[in-house]
């Protein structure tokens, strides 16, 4: 006779709120489960909720702040997070699609635009001011009615993913 037992990783409700070191909330702040794919960020006022195993580590993460572990232990639920500043000059600092990098070690291309340099620019709208102002950026207007949003092309039509259009980011938001 052949007995076999499976055991479940117990998962666990938690929430809680992020707040930085003032006290105030941090909004966009990532939690991600290590090892895994589980992940979520913070609402409006600070707060998130996720399901997690026991005994795994949760991972928060926000741009401009040292990123605290958390171990997730049988009988917690409420994890208040107060995330420290992390004294790094920002143009040191790169945030790309997947989190943040050290300048030196990002091997695509990076290119920002100040709000100093657009507003040399005699354009109508913010996009307008983006074309020539980096290399490879193409601006067509789909339409001529103000305010309609134009295509941007960051080095031509092609993708791996499939989609064309570049990620905005804006204060740290995407």
């Amino acid at each position: 006779m052949i007995l076999s037992s499976v055991a479940f990783a117990q998962e666990k409700k938690v929430s809680g709120r992020v707040t930085g070191a003032d006290g105030k909330p941090l909004v966009g702040v990532t939690i991600a489960v290590q090892g895994s794919n589980i992940a979520t960020q913070t609402d409006a006022n600070g707060k998130y909720s996720l399901s997690v195993p026991v005994g795994k580590v949760m991972v928060f993460r926000y741009v401009g702040h040292s990123d605290k572990t958390i171990i997730v232990k049988d009988g917690q639920s409420l994890f208040n997070v107060s995330l420290e500043d992390q004294n790094t000059a920002l143009d040191e600092v790169v945030v790309v699609a997947y989190g943040t990098a050290k300048k030196e070690s990002v091997t695509g291309s990076v290119t920002s635009v100040s709000a100093k340099d657009i507003e040399k620019r005699p354009v109508t709208n913010a996009f307008a001011a983006l074309e020539g102002s980096a290399a490879g950026i193409q601006l067509n207007n789909t339409s001529g009615m103000p305010g309609a949003e134009p295509s941007i092309r960051i080095r031509g039509f092609s993708s791996l993913s499939g989609s064309t259009d570049p990620l905005y980011v804006f204060d740290g938001v995407p």
